[in-house]
């Protein structure tokens, strides 16, 4: 089993995500994609996806403004297949 924990600040009082994958000679080949939603905020969207995008990384939805005017969202799929939303939030005025 391998673990990566992603994160920021301390530990103990941050949050952050715990990442696990089964590489044991039982592990499957191949994961099927599960209905999930997995949402990552960061404070410079449009920079995040400036580094992505010179990664070679496949937006299935390109940066834009929220549909509630409330920041900026863009979405990627994780090398299994999973979507993940990009999101910048601003706070309401």
């Amino acid at each position: 089993m391998e673990v990566g924990l992603v994160g920021y600040g301390e530990k103990a009082s941050e949050p952050f995500l715990e990442l696990i994958r089964d590489i044991s000679d039982k592990a499957p080949d191949h994961v099927t994609p599960a209905n999930i939603h997995v949402g990552i905020d960061t404070s410079d969207l449009r920079k995040l996806c400036a580094i992505l995008e010179m990664e070679g990384v496949t937006f299935i939805r390109p940066l834009k403004q929220r549909s509630d005017g409330m920041g900026l969202s863009a979405w990627i799929r994780d090398p299994d297949g999973h979507e993940l939303e990009l999101a910048e939030r601003h706070p309401r005025t």
